[in-house]
Parts: structure tokens; C-alpha cells; sequence
């Protein structure tokens, strides 16, 4: 029995993501060290009132709680800053070679090449002054 053009197209379209999906590598592990680190040195800013990292799978949030003074302008620089610091801080504490380019002027870090990333500057739970997402394919933070 001779398949059907749509046959193949369907079993490319469904085949593909899956075979990419088993075949994938695990990204590679984000030292507790390196996110107490972070973590430590965004809280010494003085409009940040706390602020968390949780890991899910590929998925990394970056949570800031900020005093009601902060400009929207401000919250998305501090969020650019815990992004570098936290890989920063990776590169530095991971032992996995694919961490090791820390960030620079227009490079977030090796870390975000394997982490999607979501960010939320909020005053409360409530209230959120800007937020933000990475793709590990993107090139910078969408706000």
C-alpha cells in the first residue's frame, strides 16, 4: 500500500518534535550556591524587599518584590541584573562546561541558552510593576 502525501506531512509534523524531545539533553544543573548568591547580592538594593528563584525543569522565575517608589523603568533593570547575576554566579559555581561564558554587555549568560526564563517585579501578590520572559532561543528579555 502505497502512503498518501499528507500521510508523510502528518508524520513529520508529529514525529519530529517528539524524536527532538527524547533526544534532548538535560540542561544542566543550577548550583543552590550560585542562586543563594544571586539571591543575596539583588537584596542589598534598597528598593528590593525580597526576592526568589524557583526551578521547573527548563523553566526558571525570578520573583522580586519591590517598594512602591520603584519606577517600571528600575524594575526591568533589576530584573536584567538578577538574570546576569544568577548567571553569573552559575558559571562560576557550576562544575558543566556549558555554563561557563558568564554574562556580558549583550549576552545574558550561557545559562539562558538552556533555561527558559520568567521574571515578575511586583510591589505585592497583587500588584505587579512589569514582567518578562526569555525563550532559551531569544536573545534578550521581552517585557
Amino acid at each position: 500500500m502505497k502512503m498518501k502525501l499528507w500521510h508523510w506531512v502528518v508524520a513529520l509534523v508529529v514525529g519530529v518534535p517528539i524524536v527532538m524531545m527524547l533526544t534532548a539533553s538535560p540542561a544542566p544543573d543550577i548550583p543552590q550556591t550560585a542562586i543563594d548568591m544571586a539571591t543575596s547580592t539583588i537584596m542589598m538594593d534598597p528598593q528590593v524587599v525580597d526576592a526568589t528563584v524557583v526551578v521547573d525543569g527548563r523553566d526558571v522565575g525570578l520573583a522580586i518584590v519591590v517598594r512602591r517608589s520603584t519606577s517600571p523603568e528600575y524594575g526591568r533593570q533589576l530584573a536584567d541584573n538578577y538574570a546576569r547575576l544568577l548567571s553569573g554566579q552559575a558559571s562560576f559555581y557550576s562544575d558543566d562546561k556549558r555554563l561557563k561564558e558568564g554574562p556580558s554587555r549583550d549576552y545574558l549568560g550561557s545559562l539562558w541558552d538552556h533555561y527558559d526564563l520568567r521574571v515578575v517585579v511586583a510591589f505585592d501578590a497583587d500588584n505587579v510593576l512589569v514582567q518578562g520572559a526569555k525563550a532559551r532561543t531569544a536573545a534578550a528579555i521581552r517585557w
